[in-house]
């Protein structure tokens, strides 16, 4: 700790630091957010991801670099000049027993490395398989680290760790990101546990699909150029992989052969198995980043055992800064025909387009939120 509390950065009380709207902001922006405006600092977070930050992260980033860790790039490019510090969290461990992946151990490093102009960086190691390196821990040490004093670090602290806990259980009921992350102006009623780039439990679909994959694919709508709102316009109700809680994750988690260290890939796979058994959804859509290493395991391992299991359609998306839009519905329009036809062999009334047009109109909570305009 006292490494950490002398090496304080100076930023004055009202400074305004930069959070970019990628990677494992989806898991955790809530709890940046209270914990920074506790402290009393000014957050901005950079705006939803458009083609110039892909374009710009593309450029920036090393080649190898998977397609939202180059869209973070863009992100972190797109704040500079615009605040007085950015926030780099390396997270190594959310949950004891599990880690991220190598690309977010190395990320602080790799984008000071990488880009040019940067302002102050504010880099925190969060280890849970590490004692004292935890969520609250680290947190403590953070808010040490810009000069707030133990009981403004304790409450700053709690404040973020209830924030966080809302938005898991807001996520598992099935609210929009944006909803579920109490962001202003968001609104209610949106599809269940989704971004507004990603999946929920809401509209009157004609299938029903599970869509699963990372989080910051399935929310961020410019990664997975909107993926669940064309789902939604082909008539389909999503249920995704962020709607189980810890609880169900480990349940189903206990089920595998084999313990998943990847924290996100056990959340998919635990996804897919529950989906698989209780028979909750018509088809499966798992959404890939190309170059994503961990997925290329766990998608392996997730569409073997459906097609071993069950027979239950499975596909899987893989997304990348080169992907066109037009052979991305193409695939859609596909998967969702066959799924409507799987469902009239059955016997299942499939109502036509032109009725789930209508009702779309009339109810727009179709699938997953998203997050909120950009501040920044």
């Amino acid at each position: 700790m006292g490494l950490l509390i002398k090496d304080r950065l100076g930023l004055r009380e009202g400074a305004v630091v930069g959070l970019p709207r990628a990677l494992l902001f989806y898991e955790l922006y809530p709890f940046w957010r209270a914990l920074l405006e506790s402290l009393e600092f000014r957050l901005v977070v950079s705006g939803p991801t458009s083609r110039e930050v892909i374009e710009t992260g593309t450029r920036e980033a090393a080649d190898e670099a998977c397609f939202p860790v180059k869209a973070f790039y863009g992100h972190v490019a797109a704040l500079r000049g615009k605040v007085d510090a950015i926030f780099l969290p390396r997270l190594v461990s959310l949950k004891r027993g599990t880690y991220t992946c190598p690309k977010m151990l190395g990320l602080p490093d790799m984008v000071r490395h990488n880009l040019g102009r940067m302002p102050r960086v504010i880099v925190a190691d969060f280890d849970e398989t590490k004692r004292g390196r935890g969520l609250t821990e680290t947190g403590l040490l953070v808010a040490r680290r810009l000069g707030r004093s133990a009981a403004q670090a304790r409450v700053a602290v709690g404040q973020a760790l209830e924030a966080l806990r809302a938005f898991r259980a807001g996520l598992w009921e099935g609210q929009p990101f944006e909803q579920a992350a109490g962001e202003r102006g968001a609104r209610a009623g949106g599809p269940a546990g989704s971004p507004s780039s990603g999946p929920g439990t809401g509209g009157r679909g004609r299938v029903r699909v599970g869509l699963v994959g990372h989080a910051y694919n399935l929310f961020d709508s410019g990664v997975n150029l909107d993926l669940v709102r064309k789902l939604a316009g082909l008539g389909c109700r999503l249920i995704s992989s962020e709607q189980l809680s810890e609880v169900e994750v480990e349940a189903e988690s206990s089920r595998l052969p084999k313990e998943i260290f990847w924290s996100a890939g056990r959340r998919i796979l635990a996804a897919v198995t529950r989906f698989r058994r209780e028979e909750s959804v018509d088809g499966i859509i798992h959404l890939v980043s190309f170059g994503c290493g961990p997925d290329s395991i766990v998608g392996e391992i997730a569409e073997r055992e459906t097609r071993r299991t069950s027979s239950l359609p499975y596909l899987a998306l893989t997304v990348d800064e080169h992907t066109a839009e037009a052979g991305l519905v193409t695939r859609l329009e596909a998967f969702v025909d066959m799924l409507e036809r799987r469902q009239a062999a059955m016997g299942v009334r499939v109502a036509s387009p032109r009725a789930m047009a209508s009702e779309a109109a009339a109810d727009r909570s179709a699938p997953l939120g998203g997050v909120a305009e950009g501040r920044a």
